[in-house]
């Protein structure tokens, strides 16, 4: 199975950001998939990343660690990673595990700001 990622190019002006939009479950595929992505987006300068996951229905252990792994890369090239989720499931998970101190999660501002 495939799990498409598609990068929309985020609005003019400081700071870019760029959001990565998720597509189906996101599991170990899935999440080698955003890390990749992540990666490329650094290198070519990219520091403020927007993680949209609205279009995923679930997600595995593998799946927080690639969020978790996106998070840590970011950081360290000293730019955001903010996640669009209004899934009441996956906000449940990220309360439940205390990633929602780690993450800056935002339902429906952030997908205006891109």
């Amino acid at each position: 199975m495939t799990h498409p990622l598609s990068n929309a190019a985020g609005a003019p002006g400081p700071p870019a950001r760029v959001a990565l939009e998720l597509h189906g479950e996101l599991d170990a595929g899935a999440g080698a998939a955003l890390t990749r992505s992540v990666r490329r987006h650094l290198v070519a300068g990219e520091r403020h990343l927007l993680v949209d996951l609205d279009d995923v229905p679930s997600l595995d252990a593998a799946g927080l660690h690639a969020l978790v792994v996106a998070h840590r890369l970011v950081r360290r090239h000293e730019g955001t990673l903010h996640v669009r989720c209004a899934n009441p499931r996956l906000l449940k998970v990220f309360r439940l595990t205390g990633l929602t101190k780690v993450f800056t999660i935002n339902a429906a501002a952030m997908g205006e700001a891109v």
